[in-house]
Formats: structure tokens, sequence, C-alpha cells
């Protein structure tokens, strides 16, 4: 029984929709192109207007001077981490040096160079 009911009720709704839109129909027809092209502006979707400066954008290549003021800063920041690098290394070397020369002298001499390192300093706080 439900049934019945919603059905005559869509085919009615259904029937009065096309009703009213076949009344509307010859009115539209007779109304000029040219007043329903002046009443619509039609403007440009805003991802046309997007992808037009992006295109614009490469092909007038603005992007050569933010490209390589990154390249710049990229080889900069790796030059300075190869400089940082190489003073470390450099440093690492001179203590394997020192430490390498302090070994080959015999233990009695290396503590006595040390004694008289400590005695100079000592003299040295004094003055």
């Amino acid at each position: 029984m439900t049934d019945i009911i919603l059905l005559s009720i869509s085919i009615a709704s259904f029937g009065g929709i096309i009703y009213l839109v076949s009344r509307k129909i010859p009115f539209l027809m007779a109304v000029p192109e040219n007043i329903i092209n002046e009443s619509f502006v039609t403007k440009p979707s805003k991802i046309k207007v997007a992808l037009e400066q992006v295109k614009g954008y490469f092909l007038e290549k603005k992007y050569e001077i933010p490209v390589l003021a990154f390249i710049e800063w990229f080889l900069r920041r790796i030059r300075i981490s190869f400089l940082k690098l190489e003073h470390f290394s450099f440093r690492f070397l001179k203590f394997v040096q020192e430490r390498k020369r302090m070994l080959k002298i015999p233990k009695a001499k290396r503590e006595y160079l040390k004694s008289l390192e400590e005695d100079k300093n000592s003299t040295e706080n004094v003055n």
C-alpha cells in the first residue's frame, strides 16, 4: 500500500515538473541570444588562470633566478661542510702526528720533558 502511495506521489511530482518546464520552454526560446550572453558574464576558472600563470612563468624563464639562487645557496652549504670536515681532519692528523712523535721518545725522557714543561708553566704563572 505504501509503495503505491509513494509511486503515485513520485509520478505526480515528475508530471508537475514536466508541465512547468514545458510551459517555460517557448518563452526561453524567444529570448535573443545577445541578452543571454550579456547577462552571463563568463570568467575563466581559477584553475585555468593559475595554469596560465605557471605556463607564463616557465615560458618567460622567470624561474632561472630563483633556481640559480637556490643552487648557489646549496653549493655554499656544501663548501662550508667540506671546509669544516677538512679542518677536523687536519686537527686529527696533527693530534696523531704529535702522539706518534711522543711515543717515539723513550718513557724516561718523556717524563723529563713533561716536568720541564710544568716548571716552565709554573714560572710563567708566577710572573
